[in-house]
């Protein structure tokens, strides 16, 4: 009839040894060898030989023993065994523990069920898993994988991403419910920048597609860890990535972001490591060019809304540790202005002496020749007298 209803129906015995006064039905529930009756029927012989049972428990032994009775008495009963169909299971496991054992691997244990809550033959127990981004409240990316032990290790995770998980068990017939969502945080991180020297313009060099760029500077720091501490980190063991200009300085670039701690080593320490690395001002080769890191900048920083402020603005005087060097060339300088004054005064003397004659010969000239003019003058008078 349904998961939980069956219907019984009977013959009449072969040989009844008497006229048949009635049937006796008992429906009995077999739980540890053991019977438990649920239900027992009397019915007349003129009746249908037919019982409908209702509200029985999925995937459970039962046992019908129909008797039945003439006046002498009641003869013997033919018994028969049967079992409830499957169902989903009733309940969900209980899990019992969550672990992140490392920034890519979750362990997650539970209790198994038993027969009454599993309600059916064991399939699988299912382990849904999904990136969050807000304490379950928004997930991405969700998987499962499956088991018939009561614990897994989910691996190859991403490091870089909080996860939800719920465990769930099934049947031939489907999957129960899941349990409540377990969060389990990201590992253990830090946050960390770079001041980052020697290109031509940064605004300009930014506006490229940044993902050569930002998978460059983390192969660079993945070698720079695991070669002072030999922990195995990973590439995706860096994450929020992200470059900035500082427009004090188009020469720089600043690259912020953050790295989970390896099961050897904490991300602190990792940091420290990025930090003595940069304290030797080492190159970094990103997309073909290549840069120099900053020494003077610190390299850990509180979240990637904060940064470190190491910009020194570019002198407009000369400066020197030994006065020594710098009175010298002031000396010089002063005195080579001075020469210079003296010379530009000496040839504005002679320019304008030399105007000055040249002038004056001039108006000589001019005056010797009007002087003629008369002499001449004076004689032609004359001779016309």
């Amino acid at each position: 009839l349904s998961p939980a209803a069956i219907r019984i129906t009977w013959k009449p015995p072969s040989s009844m040894n008497g006229i048949i006064l009635n049937y006796y039905i008992t429906l009995i529930k077999i739980i540890q060898d053991k019977g438990s009756i649920v239900n027992e029927w009397e019915l007349q012989f003129s009746d249908n030989h037919l019982v409908e049972v209702w509200n029985l428990e999925p995937y459970i032994p039962y046992q019908v023993e129909v008797i039945a009775s003439t006046i002498a008495g009641k003869g013997e009963f033919s018994p028969y065994d049967f079992f409830t169909v499957e169902e989903v299971p009733r309940v969900p496991p209980a899990v019992e523990s969550v672990a992140r054992n490392s920034p890519t691997d979750i362990y997650i244990s539970w209790n198994l069920l038993n027969g009454n809550d599993l309600r059916g033959i064991l399939v699988d127990y299912i382990v849904k898993y999904s990136e969050s981004r807000v304490n379950c409240s928004y997930t991405i990316n969700e998987e499962t994988q499956a088991t018939v032990n009561g614990y897994i290790t989910l691996q190859n995770l991403n490091p870089q991403s909080a996860y939800c998980i719920q465990v769930a068990a099934a049947t031939s017939v489907g999957a129960g419910n899941y349990s409540e969502l377990f969060y389990v945080n990201m590992y253990e991180s830090s946050f960390f920048e770079l001041h980052v020297n020697g290109l031509h313009d940064c605004k300009l060099w930014s506006v490229d597609d940044t993902t050569l760029k930002l998978s460059d500077v983390v192969e660079k720091l993945t070698e720079v860890v695991n070669l002072y501490c030999s922990c195995q980190v990973q590439f995706n063991y860096f994450g929020n990535l992200r470059f900035f200009c500082d427009d004090r300085d188009i020469t720089r670039v600043i690259i912020q972001g953050q790295i989970v701690g390896s099961v050897l080593e904490s991300s602190t320490k990792l940091v420290e490591y990025i930090e003595q690395w940069k304290d030797a001002s080492p190159t970094i080769v990103i997309e073909g060019l290549q840069l120099t890191v900053n020494s003077s900048c610190d390299v850990a920083i509180d979240s990637l809304e904060s940064h470190t402020d190491c910009y020194i603005a570019p002198q407009s005087t000369l400066e020197c540790e030994d006065d020594s060097f710098v009175l010298p060339i002031v000396s010089a300088i002063i005195g080579a202005a001075f020469g210079a004054v003296v010379v530009f005064i000496v040839a504005l003397v002679v320019a304008i002496v030399y105007i000055c004659v040249k002038k004056s010969r001039q108006a000589e000239t001019k005056f010797r020749n009007e002087d003629d003019q008369e002499v001449k003058s004076s004689d032609r008078h004359t001779d016309m007298k």
